[in-house]
């Protein structure tokens, strides 16, 4: 009977420490996300599966062009996905079908042929704020209507699609010339 206490405690004891460790991974490291909805189309689709890297930003400031996850400000609970475009002190706007950092046309490699950004007027971003928007700038609940994004909303990095096993991908981040 002592043995297979012994046996049961050894067991009880390995899952704890994996629960554990997967616990600090998922909250503390990364953790999978399922993309909802097309505002991301073509780069990102529905119901696909994606790593937040969330500790990358204890080290680095984000990058334009990054793709991030974040709380939503106006709820602070639903999560969205979108891609950085102004960074903090940069003054955005969008006119004339084309989006201007600092009066320079910023271009979009990563988007769709098609894709008209809508007319915006300027913004200067503050301290800690980013400017987001969709890929899918016609499906996108962005920056554009709700203002920029604070940093501290920011959960992390998108870096990679793993499922669909056919549609695994890094996830792209475009340099600039600006």
């Amino acid at each position: 009977m002592n043995n297979k206490r012994i046996i049961i405690w050894g067991i009880l004891k390995r899952i704890s420490i994996g629960l554990c460790i997967l616990f600090a991974i998922y909250f503390f490291l990364g953790a999978p996300m399922m993309i909802s909805g097309v505002s991301m189309d073509p780069n990102l689709h529905d119901k696909e599966l994606a790593w937040i890297d969330k500790i990358r930003y204890l080290i680095y400031k984000p990058q334009r062009g990054e793709v991030v996850v974040f709380r939503f400000p106006g709820t602070r609970t639903d999560l969205y996905v979108k891609r950085i475009i102004g960074l903090p002190g940069e003054k955005i706007e969008i006119k004339n079908q084309q989006i201007y950092v600092n009066n320079e046309i910023l271009q979009e490699i990563y988007l769709d042929e098609n894709t008209i950004p809508l007319n915006f007027s300027s913004i200067k971003l503050g301290q800690n704020e980013f400017f987001v928007l969709g890929d899918n700038r016609d499906e996108s609940n962005d920056s554009r209507i709700w203002g920029p994004l604070n940093q501290k909303f920011i959960l992390g990095k998108l870096d990679f699609v793993f499922w669909p096993l056919g549609a695994k991908h890094f996830i792209f981040t475009p340099g600039y010339n600006i």
